[in-house]
């Protein structure tokens, strides 16, 4: 539990997962662990991950509680840290860039040259603007706009082929589509609140 915290925590610094994505899975995962059974305030080790009762045989390990009091630790100060962040993570585009390349990949290992074109103009749009990153909302705006129709695209010509959709192409292309949907949500309603420029630190 602990390291699955931690492991969003990161997702956030790489610029995978947004701010409200991260809060959003913090808050889920420590509201799941206030229900689980404990003895003496201790977790025990296995529990059904459907009813979130503890499995047999059941088991307490200090030496995990211990780790798992240290992640929580760890965790505070990196929630804490998000108050002094970036309106929008420095990282943002870079994390995008590595998901696409990952897509890039799965689309040589499937040899699926039916989507060259978008891909290569997707590959094209997000090197511009890690290039000459926008420094005004609106500039944001319109990139992440421009990104998330096109992964959309993407996803449907994707769709529309006989390929399977349980298919890693066909994972990794929704998770990309994710991704820039969830940094257009974010941002407008952070728009919607009144933000302040994108890439500077909140007032």
């Amino acid at each position: 539990m602990g390291l699955s915290l931690l492991a969003n925590l990161s997702a956030y610094d790489f610029g995978y997962i947004t701010a409200g994505r991260l809060l959003h899975r913090t808050t889920q995962t420590l509201n799941t662990m206030e229900g689980l059974d404990r003895h003496q305030g201790h977790f025990y080790n296995w529990t059904d991950t459907r009813s979130l009762k503890p499995l047999p045989p059941l088991y307490i390990s200090a030496v995990d509680s211990g780790n798992l009091a240290g992640h929580l630790m760890t965790l505070r100060p990196g929630l804490l840290g998000l108050v002094d962040e970036k309106i929008l993570s420095a990282q943002l585009f870079e994390g995008l860039n590595d998901t696409l390349g990952i897509v890039a990949d799965t689309v040589a290992d499937a040899e699926a040259s039916f989507v060259q074109v978008q891909l290569q103009q997707l590959q094209q749009d997000l090197s511009s603007v890690i290039l000459s990153r926008p420094s005004t909302l609106k500039g944001v705006q319109l990139c992440l706009n421009l990104l998330t129709a096109s992964a959309a695209e993407l996803v449907a010509v994707i769709e529309l082929s006989d390929t399977d959709p349980e298919s890693w192409l066909s994972w990794w292309t929704r998770a990309f589509a994710g991704q820039c949907q969830d940094a257009v949500n974010e941002l407008g309603m952070l728009v919607s609140l009144g933000g302040a420029p994108p890439f500077s630190r909140r007032p």
